[in-house]
């Protein structure tokens, strides 16, 4: 069809025409027809390469925030494993100077526009089948999910790897922008013992938490080196003993700082020195 014989509709003052959507997208080489599916257009930025979107939405997004093509955003610091010395940079990946025949690069452009191929016929079929037996996608036996079971009961991370699991927690909470909760109520009762004993705890709302190996303590005077936990009553045991987690937690905080460690119990309204 000619463009010139497609008829526009006139705006309420008669004096200007307007086109449709399908003779602007036509005119600009918005969309093209790849596969027997309409492929949205846009250009890469930098090496003006055409991208294909099946969603003109997501083209109208790419095209907006000025998204690059996959080849050029990994190039240079784009690239995740830029001045890491990844295993596959330079010389030590396996294509190194090597470049693919214009006859193969045509093939990977036919599979890419999205042209169907011909289904596998069933010889193919079973050869695929038979060269995944054994492989990790196939679903392994009851007597080897037993035996993987068993393998791994009893292991446990040593002290080390748990204080960088820790670290690496908090620190992704902080980068994320994240928020750790505190207890009101502990706040003000750190700020009545400085005001008691001259002490000059940080907490939550004066300076924020001190983080030591991982944990984020209650409050912590850095010159007097005074460690004061405010527990709650999900501290303790039904029995009104401290649980394992909160010893163990204490006993690494003392080992680190050589510090003084009090706790507060909220339920007996008591401060001890541990």
């Amino acid at each position: 069809m000619n463009l010139t014989e497609i008829n526009t509709k006139p705006k309420n003052d008669g004096k200007e025409n307007i086109t449709t959507e399908t003779v602007n997208d036509i005119k600009n080489s918005e969309w093209k027809i790849i596969g027997g599916k309409k492929k949205w257009i846009k250009k890469c930025p930098e090496c003006n390469k055409e991208i294909y979107y099946s969603d003109k939405r997501r083209r109208n997004w790419s095209r907006k925030h000025d998204f690059l093509c996959k080849s050029c955003s990994k190039v240079g610091e784009r690239n995740g494993c830029f001045g890491l010395g990844c295993i596959f940079e330079g010389s030590k990946n396996h294509r190194f100077g090597k470049t693919n025949s214009i006859e193969h690069r045509n093939k990977i452009s036919v599979n890419n526009k999205g042209i169907p191929r011909e289904p596998h016929n069933l010889e193919t079929k079973l050869k695929i089948k038979n060269s995944n037996i054994g492989k990790h996608n196939i679903i392994p036996s009851i007597t080897t999910r037993l035996k993987m079971s068993k393998s791994q009961s009893g292991r446990r991370h040593n002290s080390e790897t748990l204080t960088k699991m820790r670290i690496s927690t908090l620190n992704r909470i902080k980068r994320q922008g994240g928020i750790i909760t505190y207890n009101p109520k502990a706040c003000e009762y750190f700020n009545k013992l400085n005001e008691e004993n001259k002490w000059n705890l940080q907490h939550a709302m004066n300076g924020g938490e001190v983080d030591v190996i991982g944990y984020s303590l209650d409050s912590y005077d850095k010159n007097k080196n005074i460690v004061i936990e405010y527990d709650e009553r999900s501290h303790y045991k039904i029995t009104g003993e401290l649980k394992e987690k909160d010893i163990k937690r204490m006993e690494e905080i003392k080992d680190y700082l050589k510090c003084e460690f009090w706790r507060y119990n909220e339920y007996t309204k008591e401060l001890k020195e541990y």
